[in-house]
C-alpha cells in the first residue's frame, strides 16, 4: 500500500499546476503552430464546480455531479457444523447480498473568474461522501420506479428485481432463513464548491476538456485541496513506516530473546 501511496504522491507533484487562462493560451498557441487537436497535456487545478444539468440522487434527493447507491439484504441463515470428534453444532450466521447497485456521473465545468473549462468525468477517482446508510425492516422496503427515481428500462428492471426478491424471499423463509432486513446506502459528490482535480487536458474531441488520460495516468476529482491531500498522502507513508520499523524492532527483540533462552 504504502508503495502505491509514495506513487501516487510522487506523480501529482510532478504533474504541472495551471489557470485555465493559461490552458487556454497553451492550447491555442498549439492550435497555430501544429493544428487544432494536437494539445495534450497532464496538468492539476484548483477551481469552482458548475453545472448546469445536474444529476438528482435517487434514495436522497440531493442535487449532484455523481452518485452511487446499492441495496443490500440483511438475513440470517441457519447453519450446522461438526468438529473433529463428531459433535454437531447449529447456530445462525448473519450475511448480505447486493439486490441492486447504481452509479452515474455527469459532465460539468470548471470555473476561475469569467473562464471555463468543461471536465468529463468517466473513469475518475472521485472522492464520494456518504449522506444514507440506513436499515429498513422486511415488508418497508419499496422497490418501485418512483422510490427509485429510475426511469425507462432502469425502472422495468428494478420492478423485475423486486417481484423476484419476493419471490424468493418467501420461497426461503422458514427453519434454514431468516430475513433481517434491507441496508440502503447512498454517497454524491456535492455540484458545488472548490474542488481540485488531475486530469489530461486535450482539444482532440475539437475542444478543450478535462477528461481521463488516454494512455492511463492520475484522473483525480477531489473536494480537498492539493495540499491537504498531499499532506494526508504523506501522513499515511509515515505512519506506515513507523508501524513497519516498529515491527521490526520487536522482531528482533523477541529473536534475541529466543536466542538467549537457547
Amino acid at each position: 500500500m504504502t508503495g502505491r501511496q509514495r506513487g501516487r504522491l510522487s506523480k501529482i507533484q510532478a504533474i504541472r499546476s495551471v489557470t485555465i487562462d493559461e490552458l487556454q493560451e497553451l492550447q491555442q498557441g498549439v492550435a497555430s503552430e501544429i493544428g487544432a487537436g494536437s494539445y495534450v497535456e497532464a496538468v492539476k487545478l484548483q477551481a469552482d464546480l458548475i453545472c448546469d444539468q445536474t444529476l438528482i440522487a435517487p434514495f436522497s434527493e440531493e442535487i449532484c455531479i455523481a452518485y452511487r447507491n446499492k441495496i443490500v439484504e440483511i438475513y440470517e441463515e441457519r447453519v450446522t457444523t461438526t468438529n473433529s470428534e463428531g459433535k454437531s453444532t447449529t447456530s445462525w450466521q448473519r450475511n448480505e447480498r447486493s439486490l441492486s447497485s447504481e452509479e452515474r456521473r455527469c459532465p460539468f465545468a470548471l470555473q476561475q473568474g469569467n473562464q471555463l473549462i468543461p471536465v468529463d468525468p468517466e473513469g475518475a477517482e472521485v472522492d464520494f461522501v456518504e449522506i444514507l446508510n440506513r436499515m429498513e425492516p422486511p415488508g418497508q422496503l419499496n422497490l418501485n420506479a418512483n422510490n427509485a427515481g429510475l426511469e425507462g428500462a432502469a425502472a422495468v428492471a428494478l420492478q423485475l428485481g423486486s417481484a423476484l426478491m419476493a419471490t424468493n424471499v418467501n420461497s426461503r423463509q422458514g427453519q434454514s432463513y431468516r430475513l433481517i432486513g434491507y441496508r440502503r446506502v447512498e454517497s454524491i459528490f456535492p455540484a458545488s464548491g472548490s474542488v481540485f482535480v488531475v486530469a489530461e487536458a486535450s482539444d482532440s474531441g475539437g475542444s478543450l476538456v478535462l477528461s481521463q488520460p488516454k494512455q492511463g495516468g492520475l484522473f483525480l476529482i477531489r473536494r480537498e485541496g492539493e495540499e491537504r491531500l498531499l499532506k494526508r498522502l504523506q501522513n499515511s507513508i509515515r505512519i506506515w513506516a513507523i508501524g513497519f520499523s516498529s515491527l521490526a524492532v520487536i522482531t528482533l527483540i523477541c529473536l534475541i530473546v529466543a536466542l538467549l533462552g537457547h
